[in-house]
C-alpha cells in the first residue's frame, strides 16, 4: 500500500471524526430512551443510573479508545459504511478505488 499523504491523512482524520460523532450519537439516542422510560414510570432512577454507567464503561469507552490516526486509519475505514462519497471527498474515494493492472 502506498504511503498516505498529509492531505489524505487530514481527510481520513476528518472522516474518522464524522464516524465517531455518528456512532456516539446513535448510542446516546439509545441511552436517551432510558430517560424516556424513566419519565414514563417504566424504569426506576436506579435503572437509569445503571444504564448511564453501562454506557460510560462500555460503548463510550470503546469508541474513545479507537484513535482515528493509528496505522491503517481504522476509524476512517469504519466511516466508509456510514459516509457517502460526497462527504468523503474525491481524494479518499479515488484512493479506495481498486487499482487495475
Amino acid at each position: 500500500m502506498e504511503p498516505v499523504t498529509r492531505r489524505e491523512g487530514k481527510d481520513l482524520r476528518r472522516l474518522a471524526g464524522i464516524a465517531y460523532d455518528r456512532e456516539l450519537a446513535r448510542e446516546l439516542t439509545r441511552l436517551e430512551a432510558s430517560f424516556a422510560e424513566w419519565h414514563a414510570g417504566r424504569l426506576t432512577p436506579h435503572d437509569v443510573s445503571a444504564a448511564i454507567h453501562a454506557f460510560h464503561d462500555g460503548v463510550a469507552r470503546d469508541l474513545w479508545v479507537l484513535p482515528p490516526d493509528r496505522p491503517g486509519f481504522y476509524g476512517a475505514a469504519r466511516s466508509r459504511r456510514r459516509t457517502p462519497n460526497r462527504e468523503r471527498g474525491p481524494r479518499v474515494v479515488a484512493r479506495e478505488a481498486p487499482k487495475r493492472a
